[in-house]
C-alpha cells in the first residue's frame, strides 16, 4: 500500500539524517578536542621546560604552583581523551587493530610508565606472568585499560602500599588481575563503578575524574571479546580482572 511505502520513504530518511548528524556530532567532538589539546600541550611543554629549570632556577613557591599547574594540564588532557574515546565506543567508530601480542612485553612496558607515578607514593609496583603468554588485542588498547586500573589502585591507595599485576592463563585466554592494598569499594556499589559518569564518593580530597575511565575500560574490553570484574580482596584492598581470548574468538566458532 501506498501508506506503507511513504512510511518505508520517511523512515529511510530519518535513519539517514540521524547517520548524518552523528558524523557532524563526532567530526564537531573531534575538531574542538583537538583546538583544545592543542594548547593544552603548549602549556604542558612549557610548564614542564620550568620545572626542569634548565632557563632559570625556582623558588620553593614557584616550583608549588608549577607542579599544580602541570597536574591540572595533565588531567584536563586525560578527561578530553576519555570523552572522545566513549564517544567513539559509542559511534562504533573506535579503531581497533587486533593482533597476537607477547604478554611479557605487555607488562614490561606498563611497569616502565607506570613506575614513576606509583613511586611518588613510595608504592611498590609488581608485574608477573606465570608463564610464556600470548592474548589476541589491540597492544595500545591493553596498554589503556591495564595503566587505567594501575592508575585507580596507585590513586586510591595509600602511600607505601603494594601494586600487583599478574597474568595467568586461563580458559583458552589470559587472566589479567591488578590488586591493591586501598580501601576497597562498597559492596553495594561494586557494580555502579562501571556506569558513566559514576564516581565512588570519598571522603578525602583524591582529585576527581570524568567518571569515565573505567566505563570506558568495560567497553574497551568488551569490544575485544573479553570480560572485566572487580571485587573486594578478603585480606583487604581491591581487585579487578580482566579476561582476553589468546586467539581471534570467529576462529574458534
Amino acid at each position: 500500500p501506498q501508506e506503507l511505502r511513504d512510511l518505508a520513504r520517511s523512515i529511510d530518511s530519518m535513519q539517514a539524517r540521524l547517520r548524518e548528524e552523528e558524523r557532524l556530532r563526532h567530526q564537531f567532538l573531534s575538531q574542538v578536542s583537538h583546538e583544545l589539546k592543542t594548547p593544552l600541550a603548549s602549556a604542558r611543554s612549557g610548564s614542564e621546560l620550568l620545572l626542569s629549570e634548565r632557563i632559570g632556577p625556582l623558588l620553593p613557591r614557584q616550583r608549588e604552583v608549577l607542579e599544580i599547574v602541570v597536574r591540572q594540564v595533565k588531567e584536563l588532557y586525560a578527561a578530553i581523551q576519555e570523552m572522545l574515546d566513549m564517544h567513539a565506543l559509542q559511534a562504533q567508530s573506535l579503531d581497533f587493530s587486533p593482533q597476537t601480542v607477547k604478554v611479557s612485553e605487555i607488562l614490561e612496558d606498563l611497569q616502565k610508565r607506570m613506575q614513576p607515578l606509583t613511586e611518588k607514593k613510595q608504592q611498590t609496583l609488581i608485574c608477573e606472568s606465570h608463564a610464556p603468554l600470548e592474548v589476541y588485542a589491540d597492544p595500545q588498547r591493553l596498554r589503556q585499560i591495564l595503566s587505567n586500573l594501575v592508575s585507580n589502585a596507585n590513586k586510591y591507595s595509600s602511600a607505601g602500599g603494594q601494586i600487583r599485576v599478574q597474568a595467568i592463563a586461563e580458559q583458552q585466554g589470559v587472566l589479567f588481575r591488578i590488586e591493591d592494598e586501598g580501601p576497597g569499594i562498597p559492596e553495594a556499589l561494586l557494580e555502579r563503578v562501571f556506569e558513566r559518569f559514576y564516581q565512588v564518593p570519598v571522603s578525602n580530597s583524591l582529585p576527581r575524574g570524568t567518571g569515565l575511565g573505567l566505563a570506558i575500560t568495560r567497553e574497551l574490553v568488551a569490544a575485544q571479546d573479553g570480560w572485566i570484574r572487580i571485587q573486594n580482596r578478603p585480606q583487604g584492598g581491591l581487585s579487578a580482572e580482566i579476561w582476553l581470548p589468546s586467539f581471534p574468538q570467529k576462529a574458534a566458532h
